[in-house]
């Protein structure tokens, strides 16, 4: 890893309001207001969740970041676009590899990660960045055939995301937790055959200047700030769907 890197691993971003401030603290020290940060938003894992891909647009807002500031990598992106952040959000991590090679910007992403673009990885996003992507099949039966299961390779282990067993049926959803619960189970195979590292849903793993520190959130303090902001941004966004 680069010495100008700054990273930030998730494995539920919109869920994790009380780490806004973590983005500003990075931002400040790349001397970068959150009000004019550029950020390039990469939602090939799961194109079709919208209402998820908008309650992470809202958490990135939440840090200071304008809504005018956040634009969509599409084909179309040239490489000369500037970003200062680099989102990725979740859903299936075979299906954003895939896209993401279709489209040329595999390399890109990580050139811009190695010459010091924060990147942010919620989910599949976070796996992409480890040495392999291999470990996912297994929980992701639908996941697209790749020529290889590599990833980007900007963290020398695998990642497993949502590795918790705990039950909690606040905002992160008994049902979420059965299904992490299930992912738990078989990663647990793959941990023991490689290096691994594993990130559960109240969690954030931050990578600075090759140091690895993780920030651990209270499930119910989660819940709070959660349960405030998505009652509030769902009425938005049902509200804007109605208007449509």
């Amino acid at each position: 890893m680069q010495k100008n890197q700054y990273i930030f691993m998730y494995s539920s971003f919109s869920k994790m309001l009380p780490t806004a401030n973590l983005i500003k603290k990075a931002l400040k020290c790349k001397h970068i207001k959150p009000s004019k940060a550029r950020v390039l938003f990469v939602p090939f894992a799961d194109t079709a969740n919208k209402y998820y891909l908008a309650l992470c647009r809202q958490a990135l807002q939440n840090c200071g970041i304008n809504k005018s500031n956040i634009s969509t990598l599409t084909s179309h992106t040239h490489k000369s676009t500037k970003a200062d952040i680099i989102f990725v959000s979740g859903g299936n991590v075979c299906a954003l590899k895939d896209e993401l090679i279709k489209i040329d910007w595999f390399t890109e992403l990580k050139n811009r990660i190695n010459s010091g673009t924060i990147y942010i990885g919620d989910s599949a996003g976070s796996v992409l960045l480890g040495s392999t992507i291999e470990h996912t099949l297994d929980y992701e039966p639908y996941a697209k055939p790749l020529n290889d299961y590599k990833g980007l390779g900007v963290i020398n282990k695998g990642i497993v995301v949502h590795y918790s067993l705990h039950r909690y049926s606040g905002s992160m959803g008994l049902v979420e937790d059965l299904e992490c619960y299930q992912a738990h189970v078989n990663q647990t195979l793959f941990l023991g055959k490689g290096n691994y590292l594993t990130i559960a849903n109240n969690q954030v793993v931050i990578v600075k200047n090759n140091k690895l520190k993780t920030t651990i959130v209270n499930y119910k303090k989660i819940d709070k700030a959660y349960k405030k902001e998505s009652s509030k941004y769902g009425k938005q966004f049902a509200e804007s769907k109605i208007k449509k």
